[in-house]
């Protein structure tokens, strides 16, 4: 290779993984490894009473049974959000710790309320099913239309309303002014429906620990090892130098496989009470219950244009899901993430955006493929062809006309992310001679007289 920049880089790992020579982490084989099952909440919301293991822990080849007492003797943090926002009010979010099983309520279905750990993982699935759970089911809330409407349902003390965090950000005063001078508006109500990870691999961990070094060592597959150490050692309160990830190959991760989740934690604290490693493998359906979800938002965008069909301002309102739970990310991904490209490449003078994200009973939802960034990119490119519609301009016009220019640049937009380069009018007019506009009007008229549609699209 002669020149490295702008060429493809050769890939090295193709022909080890479609020959089956992958090292993911259900391969993982520990000397002495034990199998561990969770039994998870068949309710959305219920007061949790009693959790009786007692019957598997005396099943075929079972270990150790533990509940959330157990867990908590043994000095088990809880999981929190960590992103450091502040809602309109200049408060924090207002927060949930989710622990590593249940504990006085569960909040949605597929929550771990016990761990069976056994010589096979049959043995401790079966064991499972010897659990014996008191449920005192309770009224639950599902979607942010009935939320939002006020359900009457709470399923956290600290927000009876179940609004975790109004957020906003912009200047709120200059966008309603700007609307009031405006010659033409424009607004498009979208919903981002949730979305579920369904990784190749799914989520597994393998927990070992040593004695003789206070050392936990997991085998699991992330994002990161280095970030997931670091909240390893958070959430179970141990010295991060006494805590090792190793992730071979992640099987599919797409920002669902960033966080922490209770069962990483569970097995290294099963592997310390066992005095062997613990591994957990999570089946399809469970993957489908408890790894957090993607997008689930509601949004309406605004935008007023003037005379020319050129941007004055854009307002951004919506909601989003969070689930029973705040992941280690939540709130950060449908507020100040998806956010700091509000107004994309074009020029917007003013922008101001408020979004209020609610509890509800169901999984949690965390970052998924862009973490908030397609979401507001969509909304964008859809205002704008409402604004074209508004204006009577044509789709592509809308858009020369209000690209950022070179002369604009550098810049920052309204969160105070640079711009320092681009040609994006270069960009839009390539591809529209990329994908032969100049004809479109007449393969739409030649596609309808044989009975068919044919659309244009640009973003």
């Amino acid at each position: 290779m002669k020149f490295g920049m702008g060429q493809s880089v050769r890939r090295t790992e193709d022909l080890r993984l479609v020959t089956g020579h992958g090292s993911y982490t259900d391969d993982v084989e520990l000397p002495g490894q034990a199998y561990a099952f969770l039994v998870r909440s068949p309710y959305a919301h219920a007061r949790l009473g009693t959790v009786d293991v007692s019957a598997a822990r005396e099943a075929p080849g079972v270990l150790a049974a533990f509940t959330f007492q157990d867990i908590e003797a043994m000095g088990a943090g809880r999981l929190t959000c960590l992103a450091p926002l502040k809602g309109r009010d200049g408060e924090p979010f207002r927060g949930s710790e989710q622990p590593f099983l249940a504990h006085g309520k569960v909040r949605f279905v597929g929550e771990a309320v016990a761990m069976i750990v056994a010589e096979t993982y049959a043995q401790a699935k079966d064991a499972g099913d010897l659990v014996v759970v008191d449920y005192d089911p309770l009224d639950a809330v599902g979607t942010l239309e009935a939320v939002e409407q006020g359900a009457g349902i709470t399923i956290w003390d600290c927000a009876p309303d179940n609004l975790c965090l109004d957020w906003a950000g912009g200047d709120e005063a200059a966008v309603d002014a700007a609307f009031a001078a405006a010659a033409h508006t424009a607004s498009i109500d979208l919903v981002q429906n949730r979305i579920v990870c369904n990784a190749m691999e799914p989520r597994a961990a393998n927990g070992a620990y040593d004695p003789a070094q206070d050392l936990y060592t997991l085998r699991t597959s992330t994002q990161g090892v280095a970030g997931a150490r670091d909240r390893v050692a958070l959430f179970l309160k141990h010295p991060k130098e006494k805590v090792h990830v190793i992730t071979e190959d992640v099987g599919g991760g797409f920002g669902m496989k960033n966080f922490i989740y209770p069962e990483q934690l569970l097995v290294l604290l099963a592997a310390k009470a066992t005095g062997r490693p613990v591994k957990w493998t999570g089946e399809r359906s469970e993957g489908f219950q408890a790894d957090a979800d993607g997008r689930d938002m509601r949004t309406r965008a605004e935008a007023a244009l003037d005379a020319d069909g050129r941007l004055l301002a854009v307002r951004i309102t919506g909601s989003g899901n969070m689930g029973g739970y705040l992941s280690q990310f939540a709130v950060f991904i449908p507020t100040l993430a998806g956010g700091r490209i509000f107004g994309g490449v074009y020029r917007v003078p003013a922008l101001f955006a408020n979004i209020k994200c609610w509890y509800t009973n169901t999984g949690p939802i965390d970052a998924y493929r862009g973490a908030g960034r397609p979401e507001a990119a969509y909304l964008m490119e859809r205002l704008m062809d409402r604004c074209a519609a508004a204006a009577g301009l044509d789709p592509v016009e809308i858009r020369r006309r209000n690209l950022l220019e070179p002369g604009d640049l550098p810049r920052s937009n309204w969160a105070g992310i640079a711009f320092d380069s681009g040609l994006f009018h270069r960009n839009l007019e390539l591809a529209l001679e990329k994908a032969d506009y100049a004809s479109f009007e007449a393969r739409r008229a030649a596609a309808a007289a044989k009975g068919q549609l044919r659309g244009f699209g640009g973003a």
